[in-house]
C-alpha cells in the first residue's frame, strides 16, 4: 500500500512525499523488493547516490531470477563506474553480470574500460582479445580489433603489438578503408615516414576494387599529396 501511495505522490510531483512513503513501506517489511526498486530509482533520479548504491545492494541479494540480479548488478556497475568512482566495486558489480550473461558483450566492454581506469592493460588486453575472437558480424570484428590496437598502443604501451594487431586486420579486411586509416595514422604519429608512404602507395589498388569507389579517401592521402604539390612548386622555383 505504501509503495503505490508513494508512486502516486511522486506522480504528483511531492518527492519528499514519495521518498517518505518508500521508506515507511521499508520500516514495516525491510525486504520488500519492490519498495527498495522504487527507492533506488528515486535516489538515481535526485542523483543520491549512497542511497542508491545501499539500496541496490540489498536488492540484489533478494531477488530470486539470475536475470534479475543480472539487472540489478549492471545498474551497481554504472554506479560505481561514472558516479560513486569506485573502479574496485565497479569490476565486481559486473563481473556479477557477466556470471549470469557470458556473452553480453556490452558489460564486457564496460569491463575493458574498467581495467583501462584502473591501469591494468593486461586485463584489458586479454578480455578485449575476447571480444575480438567472440565477433559476430565482419563489422563487429573489425571495430574491436581497432580497439584492441588501441589498448596496445596507448594503454600498454606497445607499439609493435598495436602495429602488428593493425596489420593482422589490414590483411582480413583488405578493402576496409578504416583499417588501411588508422594504420597510416598510427605511422604518422611514430614518424615512420617509410611506412606510411609504402602503405599509401598501394592503397589505390584496394580502392579500385568493387565498391571501393564509394569509399571516402583517406585525409591523410590528400595531406601527402599536398606536400607533394608544395615539394614540386618549391623545385621549381
Amino acid at each position: 500500500m505504501e509503495v503505490q501511495r508513494g508512486r502516486v505522490l511522486l506522480e504528483a510531483g511531492d518527492v519528499d512525499g514519495a521518498r517518505s512513503a518508500f521508506q515507511s513501506a521499508l520500516a514495516t517489511k525491510p525486504d520488500d523488493p519492490a519498495a527498495l526498486s522504487a527507492l533506488a530509482d528515486l535516489s538515481v533520479a535526485q542523483r543520491d547516490w549512497e542511497t542508491a548504491e545501499h539500496t541496490l545492494v540489498r536488492l540484489a541479494r533478494l531477488l530470486p531470477t539470475p536475470e534479475e540480479q543480472r539487472g540489478v548488478y549492471a545498474r551497481l556497475g554504472e554506479l560505481y563506474s561514472h558516479h560513486l568512482l569506485n573502479l574496485s566495486r565497479a569490476e565486481v558489480a559486473l563481473k556479477e553480470v557477466l556470471k549470469r550473461a557470458p556473452d553480453d558483450a556490452d558489460t564486457a566492454q564496460k569491463l575493458v574500460d574498467v581495467y583501462k581506469r584502473q591501469n591494468d592493460p593486461a586485463r584489458a588486453l586479454e578480455l578485449q582479445q575476447d571480444l575480438v575472437t567472440k565477433s559476430r558480424s565482419p563489422e563487429e570484428k573489425r571495430l574491436r580489433v581497432l580497439e584492441l590496437a588501441a589498448l596496445h598502443e596507448h594503454t600498454s604501451r606497445d607499439n609493435r603489438r598495436a602495429e602488428q594487431t593493425l596489420e593482422a586486420g589490414r590483411r582480413e579486411f583488405p578493402q576496409d578503408v578504416g583499417l588501411l586509416r588508422a594504420l597510416a595514422e598510427f605511422y604518422v604519429r611514430h614518424r615512420q615516414t617509410p611506412a606510411v608512404n609504402i602503405l599509401l602507395d598501394r592503397a589505390p589498388v584496394a580502392w579500385r576494387r568493387p565498391r571501393s569507389r564509394y569509399l571516402p579517401r583517406c585525409s591523410i592521402c590528400a595531406e601527402r599529396r599536398t606536400q607533394r604539390a608544395r615539394r614540386k612548386r618549391c623545385s621549381t622555383r
